[in-house]
């Protein structure tokens, strides 16, 4: 076999990679990068768009140009419960897994998670409701176990955020 021919058949089975540095957090809220990797596509560049407004805060996450993963904070009227929130989140279904404590509903496509805000004394008095986070995965599917994973970071690092105080919008 030429030289050639033997570069171009290692060239075909490698796999693709994640040549761009794991982020640390999404759109200024700490993640681990050990639960991100899995969810996020091979690629070379990864950059992110964040948007606010209405309630809500929302992070893009993008891979070489392509939509990668979507992660939201959001304000719900008090007492809105796992299934309400999932009504209205792109990749969850109302009916979808929740964990034992009631405080997350997952997919292979997305989650959402109940904030748990450190100092609820701190929330600005004219906000009426309880926070909740998102995740939604683009392109293929992840396992449950790594959505779920991210979703509990991400809720767990809201809970001291200046979102929990309102500052959202």
């Amino acid at each position: 076999m030429s030289v050639l021919a033997l570069s171009l058949a290692l060239g075909a089975c490698s796999t693709p990679t994640q040549e761009y540095e794991i982020p640390t957090s999404l759109c200024g809220t700490k993640v681990s990068p050990d639960v991100l990797r899995p969810l996020l596509p091979a690629g070379e560049n990864v950059s992110f768009r964040a948007t606010r407004g209405s309630g809500a805060r929302r992070c893009y996450v993008n891979v070489d140009g392509k939509a990668a993963l979507a992660a939201a904070v959001e304000w719900y009227e008090q007492g809105s419960t796992l299934n309400y929130v999932a009504t209205n989140t792109i990749g969850v279904e109302p009916g979808d897994k929740e964990t034992a404590d009631k405080r997350y509903m997952y997919s292979s496509t997305g989650a959402i998670g109940r904030v748990k805000c450190v100092d609820p004394s701190k929330i600005d008095k004219d906000t009426d409701g309880e926070l909740f986070t998102s995740i939604r995965i683009e392109g293929e599917p992840a396992t449950e176990s790594q959505i779920l994973a991210l979703i509990t970071d991400y809720t767990d690092a809201m809970a001291d955020s200046a979102a929990c105080r309102g500052d959202i919008w």
